[in-house]
């Protein structure tokens, strides 16, 4: 059984399989903190949404295979692979694991580790 907090996870992956980042972004407080551990911080949506803009242009599919989700308090975790398919056939598949904190039912803080070489090696 899964609890609310996690069911904002999933219906917030499920808008970015849709390639509808705004729906995606109405997931996420105004001040969010996006932590994509390889990568850097996006604080607040206005930055998030300017780091995904680009990416999204370039994709043509998106799924979030969500294999683990847990979640305790405002917490939840997920282990997931990100199944990408890039404008031209590239395609990538990338491991992660996630955590994000969700507060008055959005997520406020999220956090992606994942290794960055790995989706580099798959694109190339």
């Amino acid at each position: 059984m899964s609890t609310a907090n996690e069911q904002v996870v999933v219906h917030f992956f499920k808008a970015f399989e849709q390639l509808d980042l705004e729906g995606a972004l109405s997931y996420l407080t105004e001040d969010c903190l996006h932590d994509d551990k390889p990568v850097g911080l996006h604080e607040g949506k206005a930055a998030i949404r300017e780091f995904f803009a680009p990416q999204m242009g370039d994709l043509e599919s998106f799924r979030a295979e969500l294999k683990e989700t847990m979640s305790v308090g405002n917490l939840v975790m997920n282990e997931r692979v990100d199944w990408i398919g890039l404008k031209g056939g590239k395609q990538a598949q990338i491991p992660i694991m996630a955590a994000f904190e969700i507060r008055d039912g959005k997520i406020a803080v999220w956090r992606d580790y994942y290794d960055m070489a790995s989706f580099q090696k798959q694109i190339s």
